[in-house]
Formats: C-alpha cells, sequence, structure tokens
C-alpha cells in the first residue's frame, strides 16, 4: 500500500479595507489573510480583477499598497479579486472578493465659492449664514 500525499488548496479570508485618498503611492491599504494546509508552502498572491488603473499592488506577504494616485471623485469603492497559489504539485490557487473604500479628503476644489467676509462688497451665495446674526461686512463686535 502506497499513500500519497495531495497538495491541497490554500485558503483566504475576504476583507474590506478604507484607505484615505490622499494616500501616497507605496502607503500600506491592509494585508490579506491566507493559510496552506500543507506545511511548508510558498504563497503567491495576485489582484486578478477589479484593479481599475492598477490603483494597488500586493507583494507575497499579501500586503495591499497603493500604487497610483487615488480620488474619491473618480472611484470611491475597488472590487478586487485577489488570488493566493501555492507551489505544490500540481499547483492550487484559491481567490475571494476584497473591498477598499476609498475616504474622500476635503480639498479646495469641493468648495466652488471663495468669499472674503472681511470685504463688505463680497457677498455670500444666498442661503449662508451670516456672521452672529449680523449683517454682511466688517464685524462690529
Amino acid at each position: 500500500i502506497n499513500v500519497t500525499d495531495v497538495n491541497y488548496p490554500p485558503s483566504l479570508t475576504a476583507a474590506n479595507f478604507n484607505v484615505q485618498e490622499t494616500a501616497t503611492v507605496g502607503t500600506l491599504v491592509g494585508t490579506i489573510t491566507a493559510f496552506d494546509p500543507d506545511t511548508g508552502q510558498t504563497l503567491t498572491f495576485a489582484i486578478t480583477n477589479g484593479n481599475t488603473n492598477n490603483a494597488f499592488s500586493i507583494n507575497n506577504n499579501g500586503q495591499i499598497s497603493v500604487a497610483s494616485t487615488l480620488n474619491f471623485n473618480t472611484q470611491a469603492v475597488y472590487n478586487l479579486t485577489i488570488e493566493v497559489s501555492d507551489n505544490g504539485n500540481p499547483i492550487q490557487t484559491t481567490s475571494n472578493s476584497f473591498t477598499i473604500n476609498v475616504l474622500d479628503a476635503i480639498t479646495p476644489s469641493d468648495f466652488p465659492y471663495q468669499v472674503n467676509f472681511q470685504d463688505p462688497n463680497t457677498v455670500p451665495p444666498s442661503g449662508w449664514i451670516r456672521d452672529f446674526g449680523q449683517a454682511y461686512g466688517a464685524r462690529t463686535g
């Protein structure tokens, strides 16, 4: 009787991550949790779907990093498919879905109006609150 060891596929736990849209290239977003039941296996990770404009990268430690400039107004959510493979014979592969939420940062372009409240000739847009209930213009108290 011969007993042959079988290579089992690795497992990959789905997760959600958040990252600020101002995160610079190289910023760590999160780490993927993977496990291979066969001892001594080396795992390799790859993003196989949903990585618009190659916004993210993943290394062989399962660490997801920012790979290009993010913009909340262009894309606020990335639904990535990440695959993990072992180095057994035959190679086994598993994939799972991961969501990365890009968090909006307040930037000057978010404010289309520029108002100088010290200039009595500048009138704020309709509906803006007056300064301490006084008429617009220089403060009197």
